[in-house]
């Protein structure tokens, strides 16, 4: 017969248990990667914007002309 594990982790400890486990090391690049990456995500966006603003202001992209 299975046990019920809700409200347990895998190793049968109460979850509130939990809380007082040390944060390893490891854990870190879990947790940085994503912020990093959605920090340069909104940045990409912000500079978007703020192209496509300025090519708006200014009527379009310019056509070079042959002899430039």
């Amino acid at each position: 017969m299975s046990q019920c594990v809700v409200g347990r982790w895998a190793f049968g400890t109460p979850a509130h248990r939990a809380e007082g486990r040390v944060m390893t090391v490891s854990r870190v690049p879990g947790l940085v990667l994503p912020v990093i990456f959605l920090v340069a995500l909104l940045a990409g966006l912000v500079w978007y914007w703020r192209e496509s603003r300025g090519e708006r202001r200014r009527g379009g992209r310019q056509r070079r002309r042959e002899g430039d």
